[in-house]
C-alpha cells in the first residue's frame, strides 16, 4: 500500500485522504516522525478531516505525548461527536495519563455510540479495574468476551479481576 500512497500524492499532493493513509501505514511500521507529519499534512489540507485528528492523536499516543494526544482525539470529537473510535482513543490516553474518571466517562460514551465494540468494553474494564471498581470492570470484561470470544486479554484480565474481588 506504501507505494499506491505514494503514486497517490505524487499524481495529487492535496489529497488528504491520501496523507492519512500513508500516515497510517508508517504509524504501522512505528516510523513515528514521517506518521505524524503526513496526519499533519492531511489535516493541513482538509482541516474537517476527524479521522486524521483521530490518526494523529493515536500517533501521539504511540509516543507518548500524551497531551498533544488528548488534545488531538478532542478535535476529532468535535468535529464528529459520533464518532466512537475517537471517543476510545481519548480514554486510552487518559487512562494513560492517570486520568481515569475521564478515561471511564470516554470509554462509556464510545460504548453508547458503537455498544459492539469489544475493545472498548476491555479498556472500560482496564480503567475501572485500576480505579478499584472490579464489580464494574468484571461486567465489562464479560461483556467484551460476550462480543468477542477470542479476545485472550478479557480472559485474563476477568480471571485477576476475579481473583482480586473480594
Amino acid at each position: 500500500p506504501l507505494a499506491c500512497y505514494r503514486k497517490a500524492i505524487d499524481l495529487d499532493p492535496k489529497n488528504a485522504r491520501a496523507h492519512n493513509s500513508l500516515g497510517s501505514v508508517y504509524r504501522k511500521q512505528a516510523k513515528w516522525d514521517e506518521a505524524i507529519a503526513c496526519f499533519q499534512k492531511a489535516i493541513e489540507l482538509d482541516p474537517k478531516s476527524y479521522t486524521a485528528y483521530h490518526n494523529l492523536g493515536a500517533a501521539l499516543q504511540d509516543q507518548k505525548e500524551l497531551a498533544k494526544a488528548i488534545a488531538a482525539y478532542q478535535k476529532a470529537i468535535e468535529l464528529n461527536p459520533r464518532y466512537a473510535n475517537a471517543y476510545n482513543g481519548l480514554g486510552h490516553a487518559l487512562r494513560e495519563n492517570k486520568k481515569l474518571p475521564e478515561a471511564i466517562a470516554a470509554y462509556r460514551k464510545a460504548i453508547d455510540l458503537d455498544p459492539k465494540n469489544a475493545g472498548t468494553h476491555y479498556n472500560l474494564g482496564l480503567a475501572l479495574a485500576k480505579q478499584g471498581k472490579l464489580k464494574e470492570a468484571i461486567d465489562a470484561y464479560r461483556k467484551a468476551i460476550e462480543l468477542d470470544p477470542k479476545k485472550v486479554k478479557a480472559h485474563v484480565d476477568l480471571g485477576i479481576a476475579l481473583a482480586n474481588q473480594k
